[in-house]
């Protein structure tokens, strides 16, 4: 199940791309079946770039290892 339900009634869709979202309690990093909550737009870009510099270094050694 890729949606996390609060006890307070939010509901996160972690399903897609890597994407900021804002919801009445703040910020999160969302996508790829992950949600991080972050305390701007600005550390969200943050947390994006570093996970898609972390995917990609991953993705090329699996490549590597074939």
């Amino acid at each position: 199940m890729s949606k996390l339900t609060f006890s307070d009634g939010i509901t996160i869709d972690r399903e897609g791309t890597l994407r900021i979202i804002k919801k009445i309690d703040g910020y999160y990093v969302v996508g790829r079946g992950l949600s991080c909550p972050v305390s701007s737009i600005k550390e969200g870009h943050e947390v994006i770039e570093m996970l898609e510099s972390t995917y990609e270094t991953t993705m090329n050694k699996n490549k590597e290892n074939k």
